[in-house]
């Protein structure tokens, strides 16, 4: 795989040093919750197996983009979290079981970086510098360069109800769940949304999701609100 397309107009794709980067980035947090629930040696096993399906995942996992970008970077992310997600029910957890743990993992790797710094990064998400940043990344999905990316416009705020937002028409996370048989792990990817945002203090409220058959994701943030704790 190269990250770049190649002379021959063929299709871009992310390098395996990029994509076992992003393995092994997620890795501690995922051997700590699951020894911690399961046992080293069960935890070990589950690894293994995770290791192995990502092994065959990565030619599949789309290119969005700059593997530096944000939404690249949730993508290959979101390609780990399947493969634990298969190993982990192949170890015989139901999928309730092995979506809960998944959000666990992923509040342990947010809560992985200090309080301050998890606040000073909802704090920058407030300011005109930022709006202007999501007006031109979602003029840019607008173009759809990619077919594995997302869609999304950014909403500006309106007093009294909300301080910004994003309209989300298509989610890159859902389509690579949906061509891997998977959109039953979407509800705990959604849910991270919450965590993160009550981690950052950004007040998210949400009242509908692609994941759910909806026309968007309606991503409504307002600084300092209670999350409202939704699909």
């Amino acid at each position: 795989m190269n990250s770049n397309p190649s002379p021959g107009g063929g299709e871009a794709s992310y390098t395996r040093e990029v994509l076992e980067g992003g393995f092994e980035e997620q890795l501690p947090f995922y051997r700590e919750v699951i020894s911690r629930k399961k046992g080293e040696d069960a935890a070990e096993k589950v690894i293994e197996d995770a290791k192995a399906d990502f092994e065959k995942l990565m030619p599949e996992v789309p290119y969005v983009g700059d593997e530096h970008l944000p939404l690249a970077m949730i993508l290959i992310q979101s390609a780990v979290t399947l493969s634990f997600y298969r190993s982990l029910m192949r170890s015989g957890d139901s999928s309730e079981q092995a979506g809960d743990l998944i959000v666990e993992v992923a509040e342990a790797s947010m809560r992985s970086l200090p309080e301050d710094v998890l606040l000073a990064q909802g704090e920058q998400q407030f300011n005109e510098g930022w709006y202007q940043i999501q007006l031109v990344f979602a003029a840019k999905s607008q173009e759809k360069q990619f077919p594995g990316d997302w869609v999304f416009s950014f909403v500006e705020g309106v007093p009294g109800e909300f301080d910004w937002g994003w309209d989300f028409t298509a989610c890159g996370i859902l389509k690579l769940y949906k061509a891997q048989g998977a959109e039953e792990l979407m509800p705990y990817i959604c849910a991270q949304d919450f965590i993160e945002s009550r981690l950052g203090n950004t007040g998210l409220q949400r009242t509908k999701t692609l994941a759910e058959g909806c026309d968007c994701c309606d991503f409504r943030y307002k600084q300092g609100r209670e999350v409202q704790e939704a699909f």
